[in-house]
């Protein structure tokens, strides 16, 4: 799964994006961060073409991130990587 931010003209929010090009809103942006549990978890909305979607960031400004990178073997095996013994933390800050 991709995630993406979009603006169609209602503000920042998340979507799904498929290989072929089309997106599927999940939330708010502001909203999804808060809680994307739950954004997941809500009933998915149809999915739509992204013609006229504006791309904007999916993480705001002053976003603070912690990501578990390598976590699962096919992720490791793709990246050509060994399989680490412990998680790789990293931070993304916007």
């Amino acid at each position: 799964m991709q995630i993406i931010g979009f603006d169609q003209g209602t503000g920042p929010h998340i979507a799904e994006l498929a290989a072929d090009g089309r997106l599927r809103p999940l939330a708010e942006r502001e909203a999804f961060w808060r809680n994307p549990a739950q954004a997941m978890s809500a009933p998915a909305a149809p999915w739509q073409s992204a013609t006229g979607a504006h791309l904007v960031p999916a993480i705001a400004n002053s976003a603070r991130v912690i990501c578990i990178g390598l976590n699962y073997r096919d992720h490791a095996a793709e990246m050509q990587l060994a399989i680490p013994e412990k998680p790789v933390v990293f931070a993304r800050w916007a």
